[in-house]
């Protein structure tokens, strides 16, 4: 994933939530929003699970529509939570 401190939430593209047993339009809310890349809708699942080292915690993850974007991990309940060092080119969490 690449880690995105300006994304408000993580954003996923659409192929993960069928792997992840999401379905867009039952399990998740639908918002539209705007970013560089223009707007177009999010659909925001409130539940998932994360685990990273020891920490777990559930998080919003929002669901874009389409496959070609990136997995983008962003700071609501997650980077926000998570003490994040970055440098010399490593990431760290702690």
């Amino acid at each position: 994933m690449i880690i995105d401190t300006g994304a408000d939430y993580t954003i996923l593209p659409a192929y993960l939530s069928r792997q992840l047993g999401i379905d867009l339009r039952v399990d998740c809310e639908r918002h539209r929003t705007g970013g560089i890349g223009g707007n177009e809708y999010v659909y925001l699942f409130r539940g998932q699970k994360v685990r990273l080292g020891r920490w777990n915690k559930i998080i919003p993850v929002g669901f874009l529509g389409r496959d070609d974007v990136p997995p983008l991990l962003g700071r609501q309940n997650f980077l926000e939570e998570l003490y994040v060092l970055f440098e010399k080119h490593k990431t760290t969490f702690n």
